[in-house]
């Protein structure tokens, strides 16, 4: 008795095989959500992202200087004396010296610098707003021409990386 093996079991068994060892549910996607993603999920947006909140950080940095400062001390100690006398008696005694202190100072005028920082640290974020815009437009508008270079391996530099 041999064992044979049709063609079509054989198809039918590997079938099933692909279907059980796929993710379940291959979702297809409209242009608007792959482009939502590769506008989501892409390293140089990302990282444009980035570099702004680290410049919109400058502006309270350049405000501070309309901000009074104030600087407090504290000392807190133990001294402890023992000592001989002159008449060959030994004397003894422990204080705590402690001190506080609290001073502030405010500008009144610095010659303008105060307000050309905080004007300058507000144009470097409308520039990087700016460029930030301009990445966007660009890198999606790849994405888009290179849709069906995802599944090929498009290398686009705008491209997203297809998603696991």
């Amino acid at each position: 008795m041999t064992m044979g093996f049709s063609y079509q079991s054989i198809l039918a068994a590997g079938s099933i095989l692909v279907l059980l060892a796929c993710p379940s549910g291959g979702s297809a996607q409209t242009l608007e959500q792959a482009l939502a993603q590769a506008y989501r999920n892409n390293e140089t947006l990302n990282a444009e992202r980035a570099g702004l909140r680290v410049t919109d950080e400058e502006v309270p940095q350049a405000l501070s200087g309309y901000r009074p400062r104030l600087e407090m001390t504290a000392d807190l100690g133990k001294r402890y004396l023992d000592e001989k006398g002159a008449d060959d008696q030994r004397q003894t005694s422990t204080t705590a010296p402690r001190s506080i202190g609290l001073s502030g100072t405010q500008s009144v005028f610095n010659g303008f610098q105060t307000s050309n920082r905080v004007r300058a640290a507000e144009n470097q974020v409308l520039a990087g707003r700016e460029a930030l815009r301009v990445m966007e437009q660009t890198v999606p508008a790849g994405c888009g021409n290179c849709l069906h270079g995802r599944a090929t391996g498009c290398r686009h530099p705008g491209a997203a990386k297809a998603q696991p």
